[in-house]
Protein backbone atom coordinates (compact mmCIF):
# COMPACT_ATOMS: atom_id res chain seq x y z
CA UNK A 1 0.00 0.00 0.00
CA UNK A 2 1.34 3.31 -0.36
CA UNK A 3 1.51 6.24 1.93
CA UNK A 4 -0.97 8.82 2.03
CA UNK A 5 -3.61 6.60 0.33
CA UNK A 6 -6.50 5.91 3.16
CA UNK A 7 -7.78 2.11 3.81
CA UNK A 8 -10.61 0.58 5.10
CA UNK A 9 -9.56 1.18 8.79
CA UNK A 10 -9.73 5.01 8.19
CA UNK A 11 -12.91 4.69 5.69
CA UNK A 12 -14.60 2.86 9.26
CA UNK A 13 -13.77 5.30 11.67
CA UNK A 14 -14.95 8.45 9.60
CA UNK A 15 -17.95 6.57 9.51
CA UNK A 16 -18.24 5.73 12.86
CA UNK A 17 -17.45 9.75 13.65
CA UNK A 18 -19.83 10.93 11.35
CA UNK A 19 -22.62 8.85 12.73
CA UNK A 20 -21.45 9.83 16.29
CA UNK A 21 -21.74 13.71 15.22
CA UNK A 22 -25.09 12.83 13.81
CA UNK A 23 -25.95 11.69 17.14
CA UNK A 24 -25.21 14.59 19.04
CA UNK A 25 -26.69 16.78 16.89
CA UNK A 26 -30.15 15.23 17.18
CA UNK A 27 -29.89 14.69 20.79
CA UNK A 28 -28.57 18.76 20.96
CA UNK A 29 -32.30 19.75 18.61
CA UNK A 30 -34.48 17.71 20.74
CA UNK A 31 -33.01 19.07 24.08
CA UNK A 32 -33.46 22.31 22.88
CA UNK A 33 -36.87 21.54 21.69
CA UNK A 34 -38.19 20.40 25.33
CA UNK A 35 -36.06 23.32 26.53
CA UNK A 36 -37.79 26.14 24.67
CA UNK A 37 -41.37 24.02 24.95
CA UNK A 38 -40.65 23.99 28.87
CA UNK A 39 -38.96 27.08 29.61
CA UNK A 40 -39.08 29.52 27.07
CA UNK A 41 -40.47 33.10 26.68
CA UNK A 42 -44.07 32.59 24.88
CA UNK A 43 -44.71 29.83 27.29
CA UNK A 44 -47.56 30.94 29.59
CA UNK A 45 -46.19 30.47 33.65
CA UNK A 46 -49.08 30.15 35.86
CA UNK A 47 -48.35 30.98 39.58
CA UNK A 48 -50.45 29.26 42.38
CA UNK A 49 -50.93 31.87 45.13
CA UNK A 50 -51.47 30.02 48.61
CA UNK A 51 -52.21 33.74 50.45
CA UNK A 52 -53.29 36.55 49.71
CA UNK A 53 -53.24 39.74 52.04
CA UNK A 54 -56.58 41.30 52.93
CA UNK A 55 -57.30 44.74 51.42
CA UNK A 56 -56.88 45.85 47.98
CA UNK A 57 -52.91 45.19 47.17
CA UNK A 58 -53.62 44.22 43.51
CA UNK A 59 -50.63 45.47 41.73
CA UNK A 60 -50.80 48.51 44.46
CA UNK A 61 -47.50 49.57 46.67
CA UNK A 62 -47.39 50.50 50.12
CA UNK A 63 -45.37 53.13 50.91
CA UNK A 64 -44.53 51.72 54.76
CA UNK A 65 -42.74 49.13 53.25
CA UNK A 66 -41.73 49.34 49.52
CA UNK A 67 -37.97 49.74 48.54
CA UNK A 68 -36.98 53.04 47.22
CA UNK A 69 -36.57 51.01 43.96
CA UNK A 70 -40.08 50.21 43.42
CA UNK A 71 -41.36 54.05 44.25
CA UNK A 72 -39.19 55.67 41.99
CA UNK A 73 -40.96 53.63 39.32
CA UNK A 74 -44.19 56.06 40.84
CA UNK A 75 -45.11 58.88 38.14
CA UNK A 76 -43.74 61.72 39.25
CA UNK A 77 -41.38 60.29 42.31
CA UNK A 78 -37.93 59.09 40.84
CA UNK A 79 -34.98 57.94 42.84
CA UNK A 80 -34.72 61.15 45.04
CA UNK A 81 -38.37 61.85 46.25
CA UNK A 82 -38.18 57.91 46.83
CA UNK A 83 -35.33 57.78 48.96
CA UNK A 84 -36.60 60.69 50.95
CA UNK A 85 -40.04 58.54 51.47
CA UNK A 86 -37.69 55.70 52.73
CA UNK A 87 -35.72 58.05 54.99
CA UNK A 88 -38.93 59.79 56.25
CA UNK A 89 -40.31 56.47 57.16
CA UNK A 90 -37.38 55.33 58.94
CA UNK A 91 -37.36 58.39 61.30
CA UNK A 92 -40.81 58.00 61.60
CA UNK A 93 -40.06 54.17 62.88
CA UNK A 94 -41.10 52.89 65.83
CA UNK A 95 -44.11 55.35 66.00
CA UNK A 96 -46.60 52.84 63.74
CA UNK A 97 -46.75 53.81 60.00
CA UNK A 98 -45.20 56.36 59.05
CA UNK A 99 -48.10 57.01 56.01
CA UNK A 100 -52.10 56.28 57.33
CA UNK A 101 -53.05 58.15 53.65
CA UNK A 102 -51.92 59.22 50.63
CA UNK A 103 -52.11 62.51 52.03
CA UNK A 104 -49.28 61.82 54.28
CA UNK A 105 -46.71 61.67 51.76
CA UNK A 106 -46.66 65.09 50.99
CA UNK A 107 -44.76 65.50 54.88
CA UNK A 108 -41.76 64.56 52.68
CA UNK A 109 -40.31 67.49 50.82
CA UNK A 110 -40.59 67.50 47.01
CA UNK A 111 -44.28 65.93 46.96
CA UNK A 112 -46.89 68.26 46.97
CA UNK A 113 -50.99 67.43 46.10
CA UNK A 114 -50.87 67.01 42.55
CA UNK A 115 -47.68 63.85 43.12
CA UNK A 116 -50.06 62.76 45.80
CA UNK A 117 -53.14 62.88 43.29
CA UNK A 118 -51.34 61.01 40.84
CA UNK A 119 -50.05 58.67 42.91
CA UNK A 120 -53.15 57.69 44.68
CA UNK A 121 -54.49 54.90 42.71
CA UNK A 122 -50.99 53.30 42.46
CA UNK A 123 -51.03 52.95 46.55
CA UNK A 124 -52.20 50.59 49.40
CA UNK A 125 -52.50 51.89 52.89
CA UNK A 126 -52.44 49.72 56.53
CA UNK A 127 -56.00 49.59 57.13
CA UNK A 128 -56.39 51.34 60.80
CA UNK A 129 -55.84 49.35 63.74
CA UNK A 130 -59.18 49.26 65.93
CA UNK A 131 -58.60 50.65 69.80
CA UNK A 132 -58.54 47.59 72.08
CA UNK A 133 -62.25 46.98 73.37
CA UNK A 134 -62.60 46.66 77.29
Amino acid sequence: MEPGTPNESDRAVSLVERGLLVLVVIVGVVLAAIWATRWGAWRDDEMTVTHQPTGDYTNKLDPNTASWQSLARLPGIGERRAKDIVAYREAFAGRGPAFTGPGDLAAVKGIGPKIVERIEPLLAFPAPASAPEF
